[in-house]
């Protein structure tokens, strides 16, 4: 009976080590099949003493864990955020996106005709299929760096359905050149984050950044040509201040060089 009962503790024993290697190993390996998306989940709050604006950076699936916070004065927090705002990011006023959901869509497409680019971000909420890749489309070539998470969406895709390593290679560059596209324009979250989050799993080469680099600036091309036949003028590329010490910050937080990103000045 000793023996039995010997038995039966020792069985006890290594299924509970046997369930602590596998969730040490789920925690430590991210697969290469998987493509973590980021989730902008940017707010702003004055805290106590009425000075400063926490900002909620970047939360990815490989770096949910490690929500960051940057603290800035209020009046760059302000700078930023209006920043934001023209480039299609939804508003941290909750009663101002409450506005957008209640247009109907004939009512927000004559506000983006407009030139409205959170009216054309609401679009794309409510659009699938071809009309959404049109809407998002549309949306970059007004303006819009928020629909670059929504752009990123496909690419996501492509990825998890290719059937062979060399689909899978092309839609990660693919996803990285648009990410590049928006450095070009001035807004570096997505590609900071990509860095962070994407090429610490992947490997790419020098001439895979060579790639990335080329198809960002076609986009970019490409785009600046929907943009004129939309009868609007150049991208307004400018960054204040406040906005590049905030992405500089942002990568020194996440461990990454200037000289690290795929984007060349």
């Amino acid at each position: 009976m000793q023996k039995i009962w010997l038995m039966i503790i020792l069985l006890v024993l290594l299924g509970a080590a046997f369930i602590s290697y596998q969730n040490d190993s789920e925690r430590n390996v991210v697969p290469s099949s998987a493509l973590p998306d980021p989730f902008l989940t940017t707010t702003a709050s004055r805290s106590s003493d009425g000075k400063t604006i926490d900002v909620k950076k970047f939360s990815s699936v490989a770096s949910a864990q490690s929500v960051d916070e940057v603290e800035l004065d209020a009046a760059a927090g302000e700078v930023i955020n209006r920043w934001k705002f023209d480039r299609g990011y939804l508003p941290n006023d909750a009663s101002k996106i409450d506005e957008y959901d209640r247009f109907d869509v004939k009512t927000l497409k004559i506000m983006s005709d407009n030139g409205d680019i959170l009216a054309q971000t609401e679009l794309i909420s409510r659009s699938s299929g071809e009309e959404e890749k049109r809407e998002i489309d549309k949306a970059l070539a007004m303006g819009s760096t928020a629909a670059i998470i929504n752009a990123g969406v496909a690419f996501r895709n492509e990825y998890k359905l290719a059937e062979s390593d060399e689909q899978r290679h092309e839609a990660l560059l693919n996803r990285l050149a648009l990410y590049e596209f928006g450095a070009l324009r001035g807004d570096r979250y997505h590609q900071i984050d990509a860095e962070y989050s994407l090429l610490r799993n992947i490997q790419i080469s020098d001439e895979d950044r060579r790639i990335i680099s080329e198809r960002g600036k076609a986009l970019y091309e490409n785009l600046q040509l929907q943009r004129t036949e939309l009868g609007l003028g150049n991208f307004d590329n400018s960054v204040p201040p406040e906005v590049k010490k905030f992405h500089d910050e942002l990568a020194e937080t996440y461990g990454i060089n200037k000289t690290d990103t795929y984007h060349q000045k």
